[in-house]
């Protein structure tokens, strides 16, 4: 029998079982087996999303039982993630609906789980971007600010965020030499298209400003991309090379 593909399909199966008439203390167990299941146990996103999706459905049938579960355990069942793939498993379940859970945690509980996010070790930093935006992105972007040139260009970005294309600015910005430039630049090529019009300002300001950068023939490269990209354009990008002193660039890759 394959799992309901929706929360209402997922409540009506609900219903033809014992659930909603069960006994409280089951249904406080049950509800505390799956705070621990999204919480604290490293299981795959489809099980994970299940039961999610099944404790909403509890809050819903039986909100009581359900507020008064989350208020009693819940907090004390994070206090158990110590380690930093057991502090991920924490983090990363507040989404699906759990995450109105976020307001049962106390003051001090949020903060270590919001530090964590901060100063989370390279072993982790592939997966925050799933995180709850509304929750952790204050968190995540002072991570992201603080990611190292590997950390960044070991993982694969379907969506290159702007803080870290800030990130990169920087490095292009304190460049010491062209080699390092260009490793910067062909990061940049890679995800040109995510740049916003914003950020292709301030990566060409940090340019100017280091002859290590603009003189690096990536930089070339990386300038084609963003000429081609409908959202920048051509004229976007030669009106910032002209306003930073670098009109010897707008022309100079006509014939790559």
């Amino acid at each position: 029998m394959t799992f309901p593909s929706s929360f209402e399909k997922v409540m009506a199966r609900l219903k033809e079982g014992a659930l909603p008439k069960a006994r409280e203390a089951l249904i406080r167990n049950f509800l505390v087996v799956l705070l621990k299941s999204i919480f604290l146990e490293k299981v795959d996103y489809k099980k994970r999303n299940k039961c999610q999706q099944v404790l909403m459905c509890g809050r819903q049938m039986h909100p009581q039982i359900w507020e008064k579960t989350v208020v009693d355990v819940f907090g004390k069942q994070l206090e158990r993630a110590t380690s930093d793939e057991m502090l991920l498993v924490a983090v990363s379940g507040f989404n699906n609906g759990c995450e109105m859970l976020w307001t049962a945690l106390s003051e001090p509980q949020k903060e270590r789980l919001l530090n964590f996010v901060k100063n989370s070790p390279s072993s982790v930093f592939d997966e925050l971007y799933t995180l709850n935006d509304n929750i952790f992105d204050i968190a995540r972007n002072a991570r992201y600010s603080a990611a190292t040139f590997k950390e960044i260009t070991d993982n694969l970005w379907f969506d290159f965020p702007p803080i870290l294309q800030e990130r990169m600015t920087m490095f292009v910005r304190h460049a010491p030499n062209y080699a390092s430039a260009n490793k910067y630049f062909q990061c940049i090529a890679s995800n040109a298209t995510d740049f916003s019009q914003i950020t292709v300002t301030k990566l060409i300001v940090a340019a100017s400003m280091n002859s290590q950068a603009y003189d690096a023939g990536g930089f070339a490269t990386v300038l084609q991309k963003f000429r081609a990209a409908n959202h920048i354009g051509a004229d976007f990008v030669d009106k910032c090379l002209a306003s930073n002193g670098l009109e010897q660039l707008i022309h100079s890759d006509d014939d790559l």
